[in-house]
């Protein structure tokens, strides 16, 4: 090819790159669109907080039924005064002594027992066996405890047989006192309470529930009170006691 075909080809070739650009592209058309930056106005953010005060429901009252003053309790076999008493929180006198009891010792399975919540009830009623002063028929024997003489006296009818040394319940655990019937009797016997544990108690005769007269080989202070409500006698003179009386026999108890 030769210089001047080559020198019109490059003339030819950069009148149709300035026609391309010239009459093809608009004027206002830039190469280069610079970004313009948008500013966002700041608002101010009002951060709503709830409050709210708790509503309070109201308790609902319950009626609490008054408990009627007079219930009954009924005897169950193996029931005592003193246990049934002591389920009520009241004394065994008091409860005897409200169901008209003339004898304690013996309660009958199925006996119906008034028991009062109001405490007055057991005030100022007519004592139905307590202190009482028992009347023997003439050669009946009977037994006789005085707690201010620490003295047992057996007698027949009207006749003192014989008088012993004893010792009765202490202050915390006082002897009772009224008219009972020995109901079992054992040669020997094991007993045990707050701080005893005796596993042959001698010549033990019951008289009310847990109450006994019985032998003690484990102190000599007899005309003292050293006891846990029973009474403490000489082995030898609670033997003689033992054999003489029997079950039914009454014993005495006053102060």
């Amino acid at each position: 090819m030769s210089l001047r075909r080559i020198i019109l080809l490059f003339l030819l070739f950069v009148c149709l790159v300035f026609g391309f650009f010239y009459f093809v592209l608009p004027k206002s058309s830039n190469f280069y669109i610079a970004p313009t930056a948008t500013t966002i106005p700041t608002k101010n953010l009002a951060i709503l907080q709830e409050t709210s005060t708790p509503v309070s429901s109201p308790t609902p009252t319950i009626e609490t039924p008054t408990p009627e003053p007079i219930t009954y309790y009924t005897v169950q076999p193996g029931d005592t005064l003193t246990g049934i008493a002591n389920k009520f929180n009241i004394s065994w006198i008091d409860l005897a002594n409200f169901n008209k009891i003339t004898n304690p010792n013996f309660l009958e399975i199925g006996q119906q027992l008034k028991i009062s919540s109001n405490q007055e009830d057991y005030k100022n009623i007519d004592p139905y066996y307590v202190d009482q002063i028992y009347k023997a028929q003439e050669g009946e024997k009977h037994i006789l405890i005085v707690l201010s003489e620490q003295m047992l006296y057996t007698y027949e009818g009207d006749t003192r047989i014989k008088g012993y040394l004893i010792s009765s319940g202490t202050a915390n655990y006082p002897t009772v006192t009224g008219v009972f019937k020995i109901w079992v009797k054992f040669e020997t016997t094991p007993m045990s309470g707050e701080g005893y544990n005796i596993p042959k108690v001698p010549y033990t005769m019951y008289f009310f529930g847990d109450y006994a007269i019985h032998g003690a080989d484990w102190h000599n202070n007899f005309g003292t009170p050293m006891s846990h409500g029973c009474v403490n006698m000489r082995v030898e003179d609670a033997e003689e006691v033992f054999k003489w009386a029997e079950v039914g026999t009454i014993v005495q108890v006053i102060p």
